[in-house]
């Protein structure tokens, strides 16, 4: 239902006046051609989408879908193009699917990789990428994997991924996790280090809201901790926990850990101490979230 009002809006969008009886599907499309050739992007989408609704060839169809993703991408249409891409991704393709995967780069910072994933992991293969658009892919399969809990395809394809790509701390984090859960603490701690490090870099920011990336170096901090703390290095876990700040979401998480760290080390009134932290009313919201949710 969600899709098809969608559809129905950004057709209403697109909507072109009729140009005659003889203008066909193919005649529509070379207008759209020299649109986006004119880079006119909003007017190619327009007949890009009349050609669509008057092609009766499948592969011309699948291929309309991909250009006029493409065409609302250049024109920073994103949400409406999200649509069309997942339309030419669905198809089985291979040729509407690489024009489609032209734009995931501007799709993925705009849109976010949650919609896609469920279908860039079935319906895509890791030759249809260019080198460029690769890591997109890499990333999507390894948080896919991750949610499956198969962590040895988590670091295989974490592996692959480039440093240089913009959500490579994300990726760190889901391969510490998998270190852990596989219990190789120092594969861990240094992913989570690593991760933490580059978050302090405007670069790996970017891509996040400014709240978000606070968040996510919070958190890779709070993995450091955890994975010393695995390793039963209780000194260590008690520095990197220090590290995490006291209005970050996963602070309140981290006092009932930081009780057992201190029973570890025989300090018991410290640890006594986190509890009273961790039951005080002030972290009420955090026992009850569901609550503070609905007010």
């Amino acid at each position: 239902m969600r899709h098809t009002k969608v559809f129905l809006a950004v057709a209403a969008a697109l909507w072109v006046p009729a140009a005659g009886a003889d203008y066909d599907a193919d005649a529509y499309f070379k207008t759209g051609e020299r649109y986006h050739k004119q880079r006119q992007h909003f007017q190619a989408a327009r007949y890009y989408f009349q050609a669509l609704q008057r092609s009766s060839d499948r592969g011309q169809k699948n291929a309309l879908y991909a250009n006029i993703s493409n065409s609302l991408v250049s024109q920073g249409m994103y949400q409406s193009a999200a649509y069309f891409f997942l339309k030419a991704i669905e198809s089985h393709d291979d040729r509407a699917i690489r024009i489609a995967l032209n734009g995931i780069q501007p799709l993925f910072e705009n849109v976010g990789g949650e919609l896609f994933r469920k279908y860039l992991v079935k319906y895509t293969r890791e030759y249809q990428y260019s080198t460029e658009q690769r890591d997109y892919y890499y990333y999507q399969v390894a948080h896919d994997d991750f949610l499956k809990n198969r962590p040895e395809r988590v670091i295989r394809a974490v592996d692959a991924v480039n440093r240089s790509f913009p959500s490579y701390p994300s990726a760190l984090f889901l391969r510490g996790t998998s270190n852990l859960v596989l219990g190789r603490v120092n594969q861990g701690v240094d992913d989570f280090r690593l991760c933490y490090d580059l978050m302090g870099q405007s670069r790996y920011r970017a891509p996040f809201q400014k709240d978000e990336a606070k968040e996510m170096r919070n958190r890779c901090a709070a993995g450091v901790a955890r994975a010393y703390y695995q390793g039963r290095n209780y000194e260590e876990a008690d520095r990197w926990y220090d590290r995490v700040e006291m209005d970050s979401f996963v602070w309140p998480q981290i006092q009932y850990e930081r009780a057992w760290a201190h029973v570890a080390r025989g300090d018991y009134n410290r640890a006594l101490g986190r509890l009273v932290t961790y039951k005080s009313p002030g972290l009420s919201w955090f026992h009850e979230s569901e609550v503070e949710m609905l007010r």
